[in-house]
């Protein structure tokens, strides 16, 4: 049997900063629930009076749960967020809530199943319906994956060296191309074997990684796209898979040389010491959802 341990959880809240009352209402009841669980609680940054659409979108893709609170005022001031989700609705698990009544046609929320707060006695009724949809997602996610389901699923290596697809005949690396990895990415989730001890004691060699692909845009010559991309994504003390031109998919915590522009590679084995690489050979990035153990029945 595999037991699954969830280190990603997250809900986000796209909301109107003229519906900020709601928004505290909603998060009153999820409090409780996400605290008890550890999920967390973040929201669309076009709430923010200065809206930054890579940052936008990093909060919608990384949520495990996108909750719309849908008005008026959503439509006539987060045209940011409604863009993107619309643009990534089919990657989504998304759950909108009228708050107000308003008209959702022609919109992709038409289409959605929504929880309107006027057909349930009080608010509170309301989010508390949307809190038992949302622990359904949360139990599915933490299913146990039976051994005979795992046997199917493809696994790649994830390493703090070389891979050997990476390498020629006398051991040195292979230059790689765009089309080389674009065959790769056919989806955004993947499962990952570590192979290495640099990320040790938090990551053991053996271990699954399930992951998801976080970034759209890095096929690109852009430099500065991808800075401000990493910089919206990245987080200290939190590790990422991430596959480059010269060393394949490696497993590290990321820090970035704006100056520089560098990405330093930092493993938790002391034993193994910081590696720098241009941004220029980023290809993508992934970030863990799960780690994923082997517990064997005897």
């Amino acid at each position: 049997m595999y037991n699954i341990f969830h280190l990603d959880f997250k809900i986000n809240i796209s909301y109107s900063s003229k519906d900020q009352q709601y928004h505290e209402w909603l998060k009153t009841h999820l409090n409780p629930y996400c605290n008890r669980e550890s999920i967390e609680i973040t929201r669309s940054s076009s709430y923010l009076g200065k809206i930054n659409k890579y940052s936008v979108l990093n909060s919608i893709k990384n949520a495990t749960i996108n909750i719309v609170l849908l008005s008026k005022n959503y439509f006539n001031n987060c045209a940011v967020d409604i863009e993107l989700l619309n643009k990534n609705s089919e990657d989504l698990v998304i759950l909108p809530i009228i708050i107000e009544s308003c008209f959702l046609g022609n919109t992709f929320f038409e289409k959605l199943e929504t929880i309107e707060i006027d057909k349930y006695k009080t608010k509170d009724e309301a989010f508390t319906e949307l809190i038992r949809e949302i622990n359904k997602i949360f139990e599915e996610e933490k299913c146990l994956i039976k051994e005979t389901d795992f046997e199917n699923i493809v696994l790649e290596f994830v390493s703090a060296g070389y891979p050997e697809e990476y390498l020629n005949e006398v051991g040195k690396i292979k230059k790689i191309t765009p089309e080389d990895i674009t065959g790769k990415l056919n989806t955004d989730e993947k499962f990952f074997e570590i192979k290495g001890s640099s990320m040790e004691p938090r990551y053991y060699e053996g271990q699954t990684l399930k992951c998801k692909r976080v970034t759209d845009s890095f096929l690109t010559d852009n430099i500065d796209l991808k800075m401000q991309y990493l910089k919206n994504l990245i987080k200290k003390n939190t590790a990422y898979i991430v596959e480059t031109r010269e060393k394949g998919m490696v497993l590290k915590e990321l820090e970035l040389d704006i100056e520089n522009k560098l990405l330093n590679l930092i493993s938790c084995n002391p034993d193994y010491p910081l590696e720098q690489i241009s941004i220029e050979v980023v290809f993508s990035i992934w970030k863990i959802k799960s780690k994923i153990t082997v517990e064997h029945e005897y």
